[in-house]
């Protein structure tokens, strides 16, 4: 296998739209993901071949290098200077790196002995590792205010605005495209070494023009040198995507080592999420996928393994969709318990005067977007954690009976349920209550999100610009339907997945 490795510099305003948000707001993935890298290669092919772009499926090469899977790319991220000017790439922050709370003090949880007990926080942004140092990053990002378009008129819609959330100009990315040395010389000689594209949403106004640069001449081969030590860690740069022996994405670790070629998992710092996206030649939303999030990380025993095992990891990756972009992953990034926090950090002062109301306004939107993205992702994986599940339409029933009602009134309603309904709930369970004690006893309120490690960045935010969402009762009872709808919404897909063998109610 050989690379190309290639840089994406945005010229302007860059919305890479991620699956949260509300209706006035958008928000940005904060990477360029193999999909999109994908596309900009297959359009660029299209052009320089004047092929019909509705009927390049039917070229060799177009099908090979990118509907097979011949050709990978990888996602592109944030690049930055260091103290010697050398550029270097900043991937997702290992969920096991964390901050010891209350103390700038960086430790590896994933080579902690067992009677470790400090309290710990997670990081946020991406970071690039050197043995015992730590170089943390973050995108830049800017808040761009948009009237609301009356389609049929032509005009704005008074009074209705929305925001975008976009990556700021003059950033660098990177990744690289992986494939046979023949097939990146011809990627080559076809599509150019530099042009520029357009990318993600809103290409036609003001967003989404980028440089496209591929940096070396020729295909670099690959070579992966890993140490044969018994124990080594692995790290997924990309979201992954693996499948359980139905053929349905999950995040089960027995699933998952069935990918690692005899490796066995001994621990595990991961995430779950959902991938979802757009495919613009059918106009239609792809179904979406469980995966382990960018940054997840394990401790693998690899006592059993051969170092060709496990070179092919990391050359290849690991799960579905490869091509995309997905199931990227490094061993032996992580080796060190504490690591030193070499990161330059800007002289910024907090301004003495009054934060403007706009500003203000624009914050509440921010915290309050990132704490329904926080709900409904813990009840997603609330949701997970349950089994013998009640019927569809039961699921169904619920999630309509919670829309409009606040938590006495859904708690109400679920208590008058007929007996057939509450034995379904009482039958289903997780390791510590039923099902009818959970939607019974629940609690979903802003001090909840805010209490959990990971989510105390928001609460710094709101105590530094004086924010109280907590005290808006609105806001907290449309999280409490936001977090149920969600669970509901999760079991039902599982149940399809699944079959659902339950009696309708």
């Amino acid at each position: 296998m050989h690379t190309l490795s290639y840089i994406i510099t945005n010229l302007s305003p860059l919305v890479v739209s991620s699956k949260y948000g509300d209706m006035n707001m958008v928000t940005t993935e904060k990477h360029i993901p193999g999909r999109a890298v994908q596309g900009i290669l297959a359009r660029q092919f299209i052009r320089a071949e004047e092929i019909s772009r509705d009927n390049a499926y039917q070229n060799d090469i177009f099908y090979r290098w990118f509907l097979s899977g011949a050709m990978e790319m990888s996602p592109a991220y944030i690049v930055s200077r260091d103290e010697n000017d050398e550029e270097s790439v900043h991937y997702p922050i290992p969920f096991s790196i964390q901050n010891i709370k209350n103390e700038r003090r960086i430790i590896d949880l994933l080579h902690v002995d067992d009677d470790f007990d400090e309290q710990t926080e997670g990081l946020n942004g991406f970071c690039r590792l050197d043995e015992t140092t730590i170089y943390l990053e973050t995108v830049g990002t800017t808040l761009n205010f948009h009237h609301a378009r009356d389609r049929e008129k032509g005009t704005s819609k008074k009074g209705v605005i929305f925001n975008y959330e976009s990556i700021s100009p003059k950033q660098k990315f990177q990744g690289t495209i992986s494939g046979s040395k023949e097939d990146l010389d011809r990627l080559l000689a076809i599509c150019g070494k530099k042009w520029t594209a357009h990318l993600g949403r809103s290409r036609n106004a003001q967003y989404g023009k980028i440089d496209f640069e591929i940096t070396e001449t020729k295909p670099q081969p690959v070579s992966v040198e890993t140490d044969m030590e018994k124990e080594i860690s692995l790290t997924l740069l990309s979201d992954t995507i693996i499948l359980n022996e139905n053929g349905f994405s999950t995040t089960d670790m027995e699933s998952f080592e069935k990918y690692l070629r005899r490796a066995k998992v001994k621990t595990a710092f991961s995430k779950q999420g959902q991938v979802e996206s757009f495919e613009s030649m059918w106009k239609l939303n792809r179904p979406s996928e469980t995966c382990f999030l960018a940054g997840s990380c394990f401790r693998l025993d690899v006592s059993g393994c051969e170092t060709g095992d496990l070179a092919e990891l990391q050359n290849h990756g690991i799960g579905e969709r490869i091509g995309e972009g997905f199931g990227r992953c490094v061993l032996g990034l992580q080796t060190e318990e504490h690591l030193s926090d070499r990161t330059v950090k800007p002289d910024l002062h907090k301004p003495q005067w009054p934060m403007p109301h706009k500003a203000k306004d624009i914050i509440t939107e921010l915290v309050k977007a990132s704490i329904k993205k926080a709900v409904e992702l813990e009840a997603m994986e609330v949701a997970q954690s349950f089994r013998r599940l009640p019927s569809r339409s039961l699921c169904g029933k619920l999630e309509a009976m919670v829309k409009g009602r606040d938590e006495r009134g859904f708690v109400e309603m679920v208590k008058a349920l007929r007996k057939p309904a509450e034995n379904q709930l009482r039958n289903s369970g997780n390791k510590k209550e039923s099902l009818y004690d959970f939607l019974i006893s629940k609690k979903v309120s802003v001090k909840d999100v805010f209490s959990r490690p990971t989510n105390d960045g928001l609460a710094e935010i709101c105590r530094e610009a004086n924010l109280d969402p907590g005290g808006d009762k609105v806001f907290e009872k449309e999280l409490y339907q936001l977090y149920f709808c969600a669970f509901f919404l999760t079991m039902r897909k599982a149940l399809k997945t699944q079959g659902d063998n339950s009696h309708d109610v």
